[in-house]
C-alpha cells in the first residue's frame, strides 16, 4: 500500500523511511492502520506548479533531446520548454 509524503504530497511506498522526491524523514507509518492514504496535494501556488510541469518538461525533453538531434530538428530547450508548458497547461496541470 502506498503513502504520500508528509511535506510534498509525493507517493511513496509504505516501509520508506524518506521521501524520494524532496528528502524528507518520515514518520513510520502505523502497522495495520486502517486510516484512508490522503491524495497528493493539489499545487496551488503559482510558482510550485510552474516548477512542477518545468520538472515534467525537463524529463521530456531528457529523454527526446537525442532523438530530435537524430531526426535534424533545430529545437532548443527554450522553444521545448515554452511548447511544453503550454501543453501542460492546458492539460490542467
Amino acid at each position: 500500500m502506498a503513502r504520500y509524503c508528509e511535506s510534498c504530497g509525493k507517493e511513496m511506498t509504505a516501509t520508506a523511511t524518506f521521501c524520494g522526491a524532496c528528502g524528507k524523514e518520515q514518520a513510520p507509518s502505523a502497522a495495520g492502520a486502517t486510516e484512508a492514504t490522503p491524495s497528493p496535494k493539489p499545487a496551488t501556488d503559482p510558482k510550485t506548479a510552474t516548477r512542477e510541469r518545468q520538472k515534467k518538461c525537463a524529463a521530456e525533453w531528457k529523454e527526446k533531446k537525442a532523438e530530435l538531434k537524430k531526426a535534424g530538428s533545430k529545437i532548443t530547450w527554450p522553444k521545448y520548454w515554452s511548447e511544453c508548458n503550454k501543453r501542460l497547461k492546458a492539460a490542467g496541470e
